[in-house]
């Protein structure tokens, strides 16, 4: 549990520090929201990306708090909920990654597949 809860964590921050860059205006557009805006992202694109950043960083919470409730013996609703909605997250994002028309997005596939087998192995371990 806590080395999957681990790599999920660095994951996941990955994610929050490629979201910031393009909130931010880095010339990154090529590789997200369907690789449609080379260089810097619109601003309706950057402000999603911030929200994602607050999205993704919430998503880390709880992924310490499974840390916390596979160490009990309790398993709290709450987390199980938020995991499960991760999962859904992750597995449509998979799909979309692997179909967008930008290659370097196609990439962002693998990043989201581990992070689905991150988060189904955590459900299974906190149910």
């Amino acid at each position: 549990m806590e080395t999957i809860g681990w790599i999920l964590l660095g994951l996941l921050a990955v994610q929050v520090a490629f979201q910031a860059k393009l909130a931010l205006g880095a010339p990154l557009g090529h590789i997200a929201y369907g690789g449609r805006n080379k260089g810097t992202l619109p601003k309706k694109y950057r402000i999603i990306s911030a929200f994602a950043v607050i999205g993704y960083a919430f998503f880390m919470n709880v992924v310490i708090m499974a840390f916390a409730a596979s160490n009990s013996t309790y398993s709290d609703g709450f987390v199980d909920s938020v995991l499960w909605v991760m999962a859904v997250f992750f597995g449509l994002g998979t799909v979309a990654n692997a179909i967008s028309p930008s290659k370097p997005e196609r990439w962002w596939a693998v990043y989201t597949l581990a992070a689905l087998i991150c988060t189904l192995y955590l459900l299974a371990s906190t149910s």
